[in-house]
């Protein structure tokens, strides 16, 4: 292009103006697509922050991120460690059920007692 004067007018992008534009672009490009995929890698969830352990009737519930433990029974739950408190040395022991009564045997029966234990 040329003016009244035959000077020319401002020339167009040279190859190297070219070839900066597209590397700015595609350095771009490649550095918003690494922000995505970090983004999306650190909103997944964790590893799982439960466990799960059963003993008869009972079932405890272990939070592994604060360290609490939730005993479950007949549809009763409560709180049996908190994080920090501290743990005892040993467990309580249960007392065994009482035996059963068995009916005594008269004088009466004494045969009929023989024969049912042979």
């Amino acid at each position: 292009m040329s003016d009244d004067r035959g000077l020319r007018g401002p020339a167009g992008p040279t190859t190297a103006d070219q070839i900066d534009g597209v590397v700015r672009k595609l350095v771009t490009a490649i550095v918003l697509a690494g922000a995505i995929i970090g983004l999306a890698v650190y909103s997944q969830d964790g590893p799982p922050r439960y466990q799960v352990a059963a003993d008869g009737a009972r079932v405890y519930r272990i939070n592994t991120d604060s360290g609490t433990v939730i005993a479950c029974e007949d549809d009763k739950c409560a709180v049996v460690l908190q994080r920090g408190q501290e743990l005892l040395d040993a467990l309580p022991v249960k007392a065994l059920p009482a035996p059963e009564a068995r009916p005594a045997v008269s004088a009466g029966n004494e045969a009929a007692a023989a024969a049912a234990k042979q």
